[in-house]
C-alpha cells in the first residue's frame, strides 16, 4: 500500500551531531521514579509539558533528554536521544559505546529512521515510538541508552495517505492521524489511536466526534488523562480563528466536549484554574473580529473568567510554567522583548532577543531557546538569575 505519513510537527525535530558518555556512565542514573525529588519536580517526567514546542523532551532528577533528527526526509535521515546531565550546559548522544558513528539502529541513541518519531518517559525507562511504512514500532530505552526492546506496535495499514504525528502522556502513546484535505468534506475522517503504555492494549477514541468534525492538528495541550486544541466541531477549511473554541478530548474514555467556547493561547492548567493569553486575532485573521488581548483565568469550579489586564501594552504572546509567565512583545526592527513576569502578571525582568529565535522548551531550572528558526537548542537561560535584572542567554554546547 502506498502511503504518505509524514511528521507535521516538525518543532520537534533537532539537529545535532555530539558524541559522549550515556547519563548511566558518569552519573549513577537509576532511572527508577523513586529518584525523582518531588521539591524539585512539579511535573512528573510522565507528563507532556504543558508549554513545551517539542515533544521529545524529558528531564528527569539528573538531566535532560531530547530527539531530533539528523539527514534529509526521505533518505538517511535518523533520530537520535541526546542527554544533559543537570548543571552542565553540554548535550551528548545517549549512547557509550566507543567509536560508535551514531547513524543506524545499532546506535545506543537511535530511536527511529527519522520519519514521523517520538519518546517520552514512563515507569523508569524512555518509551520511543519509531514509524515503518505502515505502523508505529515502539520500543523500551533505558536511560542510559541501553536494552533497546521492541514491546509492541501500532498497526495503521488500514488508513492510506493519512499524515500522522506520535506523543507521549500520562503513560501513554498517543497518535494523532489526518485525513488529506485534497478530499472532499464527507470523505475526511480523521483518527486518534491510544496505547496505554502498562499492557501495551490500544484504542481509538473520539470516533463519534471526528465523523462530523475534523482533527486540528497535533495536540497541542495535554493535562493528566485529557488533551486540548482549538477546533470549530465541523470539517471545514475556510473558518476564522475567531470560530475556533478550546475543545477537550478524553484519552481514556474518547469523550469530546467544548471546553471553553474561545480561542486560546499559552493554555497552563492546573485542577481548579486554566490560565491563558487572548490575543487580537483580526492581526492575523482579518476575517476575525478585533478584541481586546490580555490574560485571562479560568475558574473551573465556577465556569468564569477573570480578566487580568495586560502589564506590558505591546505582549503578543505568552508561555507559563510554575513560576513565571514568558511574555512575547510585538516585532520592532526584526527584534522583540521577552518579558519575564510573575504568576501574579508583574513584571521581574526584560531580555531583547532577535526575530529568529524563540522559546523551545522549559525545564525546572533552565529555559531553552532556539535561533535561526531551527528549534535546535541552541542558548539557555538560568531560572536562578531571573528577578537579578543581569539575564544572560548561555550557549548550548554539543560534544564531538
Amino acid at each position: 500500500m502506498k502511503r504518505l505519513i509524514f511528521l507535521l510537527f516538525t518543532l520537534s525535530l533537532f539537529l545535532f551531531s555530539a558524541c559522549g558518555k550515556a547519563p548511566g556512565d558518569s552519573a549513577g542514573h537509576t532511572g527508577t521514579t523513586d529518584t525523582l525529588d518531588s521539591t524539585r519536580f512539579t511535573l512528573h517526567p510522565e507528563d507532556h509539558n504543558q508549554h513545551n514546542f517539542v515533544t521529545s523532551f524529558v528531564e528527569t532528577q539528573e538531566g535532560y533528554f531530547y530527539g531530533h533528527t539528523e539527514g534529509e526526509f526521505g533518505s538517511s535521515s535518523r533520530s537520535l536521544i541526546y542527554f544533559c546531565s543537570r548543571g552542565e550546559d553540554t548535550f551528548v548522544p545517549l549512547c557509550g559505546k566507543p567509536n560508535c558513528s551514531h547513524h543506524d539502529e545499532n546506535c545506543n541513541a537511535w530511536f527511529g529512521d527519522g520519519q514521523a518519531e517520538c519518546f517520552g518517559y514512563y515507569n523508569g525507562a524512555l518509551y520511543a515510538a519509531a514509524f515503518d511504512w505502515d505502523k508505529y514500532l515502539v520500543y523500551r530505552i533505558n536511560l542510559d541508552g541501553t536494552g533497546h526492546e521492541r514491546v509492541a506496535e501500532v498497526d495503521l495499514s488500514k488508513l492510506d495517505e493519512y499524515s500522522s504525528v506520535p506523543a507521549f502522556h500520562h503513560g501513554k502513546l498517543i497518535v494523532c492521524c489526518e485525513a488529506p484535505q485534497t478530499l472532499p468534506a464527507e470523505e475526511r475522517e480523521d483518527h486518534v489511536i491510544v496505547m496505554d503504555l502498562s499492557d501495551y492494549s490500544q484504542k481509538e477514541i473520539g470516533m463519534d466526534y471526528l465523523q462530523e468534525a475534523r482533527l486540528p492538528g497535533p495536540l497541542r495541550w495535554f493535562y493528566k488523562d485529557k488533551a486540548y486544541e482549538l477546533a470549530t466541531g465541523d470539517k471545514r477549511l475556510d473558518h476564522a480563528a475567531s470560530e475556533k473554541k478550546l475543545t477537550e478530548l478524553d484519552l481514556t474514555t474518547g469523550e469530546v466536549r467544548e471546553a471553553l467556547q474561545r480561542p486560546v493561547t499559552g493554555l497552563y492548567m492546573t485542577d481548579a484554574t486554566w490560565y491563558f493569553f487572548e490575543r487580537d486575532l483580526s492581526r492575523s485573521d482579518p476575517k476575525s473580529e478585533e478584541t481586546a488581548p490580555g490574560f485571562r483565568e479560568y475558574d473551573v469550579a465556577s465556569g468564569s473568567i477573570k480578566e487580568c489586564g495586560l502589564p506590558v501594552e505591546d505582549i503578543i504572546a505568552a508561555y507559563y510554567d510554575d513560576n513565571y509567565i514568558y511574555a512575547c512583545g510585538d516585532y520592532k526592527n526584526d527584534t522583540y522583548s521577552l518579558y519575564i513576569l510573575s504568576r501574579d502578571y508583574k513584571l521581574l525582568n526584560t531580555i531583547e532577543l532577535r526575530e529568529d529565535m524563540d522559546v523551545v522548551a522549559i525545564a525546572s531550572d533552565r529555559v531553552y531557546f532556539f535561533e535561526n528558526y531551527s528549534f535546535n537548542f541552541d542558548f539557555y537561560l538560568d531560572k536562578s538569575e531571573i528577578g537579578s535584572h543581569n539575564l544572560e542567554l548561555k550557549p548550548v554546547k554539543h560534544a564531538g
